[in-house]
Formats: structure tokens, sequence, C-alpha cells
């Protein structure tokens, strides 16, 4: 039997790396693999020693460096205080700043990716603008169009280009390389945790240079496609929060210009009041078939569409919530048949683009061919095995095809 090794961390630290996470004991020490939560109490108190076994899944749990433990005061890692993101979200029961650990650690490595970021491109000389879409000077629905009009227009994407995008899965494809090709950073979840859309769709950090937008990867391809463009109203606002749902037509006037912003940004006004379609119906009422339609002429939900009609007073709010209630009951029934039926995960290197966002995946990829960084860097950054590497390669080719 190998004899057990006890690590002299500082129990300051300790308590300090669960805290960062949002994890309290009983969570922190059923994940971790400790039966009895006192113990991981008495680490933390300094009355016993954890071992070094206990303390490297410790630091994969808490997603904290192993050297941190022996750190005499926390390691200055965050550039960007989480609590100062703004929370958007309804979720009954819950308070303000109720982060799951999970979402914690999911925003600490989108903002990781940033460093890393700004980091190689002092070594390979790539530049970063800063975020160039001017502050509107108000949040009215007048400025979010014109804001909307303008950014669409340096996303250099047309509404005639938008007809012909095809799948939903390529429209999300061209959407997220336009906004990364203004400088922003754009990832999703999934490559560490799922989180449930109950508790976020989307994330805006906002930076002069290098801003950030977070999506949930769990989230359906139309909606992560107008979380982006939400999210992106966010950076434009200068303004970092977690948001969770865009039904709720509150009076908040972040959350309505985002809204407008991107409803406008990926449903022009003048060209949906220009279809046929739409002139055809003049009753507040809308049927489902007319709105797949439309759906399907912008690549965008049925509930955007009927979301711009009530922007444009062609429908009213009691018939837009009725049918964001059914497409909803309707898209979770879908998706507990999707997990019910589902046979096998996608190849790890399929996730690592759409997960890290391709500019970051292709910055990395860069640096490691310009032997600025070495073997280890490079899988310690993307969070893969070295053999997956030339399948990295390919999917990046697809997804910035």
């Amino acid at each position: 039997m190998s004899k057990r090794v006890y690590a002299p961390v500082n129990p300051d630290m300790l308590e300090w790396a669960r805290n960062s996470v949002s994890y309290d004991l009983v969570g922190a020490a059923k994940r971790i693999g400790i039966k009895n939560p006192n113990r991981l109490r008495e680490f933390e108190k300094g009355t016993k020693l954890p071992t070094t076994k206990q303390l490297v899944k410790m630091s994969k749990v808490y997603d904290c460096p192993f050297a941190a433990f022996f750190f005499s005061k926390p390691p200055n890692e965050l550039k960007y205080e989480l609590k100062s993101l703004a929370d958007w979200r309804s979720i009954p029961g819950t308070g303000h700043k109720s982060f799951s650990p999970e979402l914690t650690i999911e925003l600490r490595l989108a903002l990781r990716r940033r460093d890393i970021l700004l980091d190689l491109a002092e070594g390979t000389g790539e530049a970063f603008a800063n975020f160039m879409i001017a502050k509107p000077l108000s949040k009215d629905k007048n400025s979010a169009e014109k804001v909307a009009q303008y950014v669409r227009e340096q996303l250099q994407v047309t509404v005639q280009e938008q007809k012909r995008f095809g799948t939903e899965y390529n429209a999300l494809r061209v959407w997220r390389n336009s906004v990364e090709r203004i400088d922003v950073i754009v990832s999703q979840t999934g490559l560490k945790y799922s989180l449930s859309t109950d508790e976020m769709r989307g994330v805006a950090i906002s930076y002069e240079r290098l801003p950030i937008i977070l999506i949930n990867g769990k989230d359906a391809p139309y909606a992560r496609i107008f979380t982006l463009m939400h999210e992106l109203g966010h950076i434009v606002l200068r303004e970092g929060g977690v948001s969770n749902s865009y039904r709720n037509l509150t009076s908040n006037s972040s959350e309505v210009f985002c809204n407008e912003f991107a409803g406008e940004l990926l449903v022009p006004r003048s060209a949906l009041l220009d279809e046929e379609l739409v002139n055809a119906n003049q009753s507040p009422f809308w049927e489902d078939d007319a709105l797949e339609a439309l759906s399907r002429i912008y690549r965008v939900s049925k509930e955007v569409i009927l979301l711009r009609l009530l922007s444009l007073r062609r429908t009213n709010q009691a018939h837009y919530q009725s049918k964001a209630r059914k497409w909803k009951r309707e898209w979770e029934e879908k998706q507990a048949l999707v997990e019910k039926k589902r046979g096998g995960a996608r190849p790890p290197y399929e996730k690592f683009a759409r997960g890290h966002g391709a500019r970051f995946v292709s910055s990395v990829l860069e640096a490691y061919g310009q032997e600025k960084i070495h073997a280890g860097q490079l899988s310690e950054y993307l969070g893969a095995k070295l053999h997956y590497v030339p399948d990295i390669y390919r999917d990046l080719a697809r997804v910035t095809a």
C-alpha cells in the first residue's frame, strides 16, 4: 500500500479558491470526492492537511493552478471583476449574482482566452483594434435601429447574402465569423460544462479592445444567432452582463435597446415590410406557416420574426407571449427526445473552434506555427491532446470557410 502524501498548503487559499467559483462546502466536497464536508472545512481551517491527490482534484474542480494553494495571498489572475457584471436574468426564486460554479468557471475561461490572445499578440505581431462602434447617445428605439444598420454594414453581410445562407448552422457560422472580424471574441459554453439556458443564454464583457461575447452552446442555432447580436448590443453600449431570457419585454432600457438592435440587424424593418407575406396579412394574429416561411427567408427563428412584427406594431404583446410560450414548450419536448435518442458524442476536435471561438483557435495555431509557443502550451491553451491538432486545423478550416 502506497503511503499518503500530505500537502502543507495555505488553508486560506483553499477557502479562497472554493469561494472564487461559488461552491459551498457541500457542493465542493461532493465534486472533489470528500464524503464528509466537515473534512473540507478542517482543511480550510488548517486543522487537517489534504493529501496531494485531493489537492490535485481541488485544482481541477476549482479551476485553479495547483501552485496557488501554496501562495501567501490569492493570485491576481482575473483582471475583470465578475461581480461588476450586470445580471439581466430572470430566474424565479433566485437573487442577483446567483452564478453557479459551472457558469463562474465558464466566465473565467472566457476571460482567460482574452488574456492569452493579448499575450500571443505581443509575440506574433497580431493587431487588435479598439472596438470601433461608437456608443449611442440614447437607448431609444430609433438609436437602436440606426446603430444596427451601421453595424450590419461593418459586418459586411447584406440581406441578399443572408437569404442565401442555407442551413441554420451555416447562418450561425457566418454571423459568428463576421462579428469576430470586428475584433470581438465569440466563444460558447460546452467545452468544460453544459449549462442550462434557464441560467444563461449569453454574456457580454465589455473592453475597449477585444470585448467578449459568450453564448450557450446548448441553445438552438437560431437562438444563438439572436443571443450573439443581443450581446453585441450590450458591447455597443459598453456594458457587461449575463442574460437568460429575451422573452420578457421589460422596461429595462438596456434590454429593450439590445432586443431592438438585434432584431433590426437580423431582420431589417424595410426588408420585412416589403415581404409579400407581411403585406398579405393585416391581422395582428399570425399563423405558424407564415412565420415559418419568413423564418426560412431570413434564417432566424419564428420568435424573432414575431418579435420584429411586435416592434413594428403588426401584432400585439398577448399574441407574441402566447406563441413564445408555445414554442418554448415545443423546444423543450424536442430537446428531451434528442437527449434520449442521442447516439454518441461529437468528436472532441469538432468542439474546439466552436467552443473557444475561431479567432482564438486560429491565433493559437498561428503562434504555434511561428514557434512562439511550444507544444505543451498549445495543448494547454486549447485543452486538447496533441494528436488532435491536425483534426483541429481541418475543423477550423470548415468553421471559417
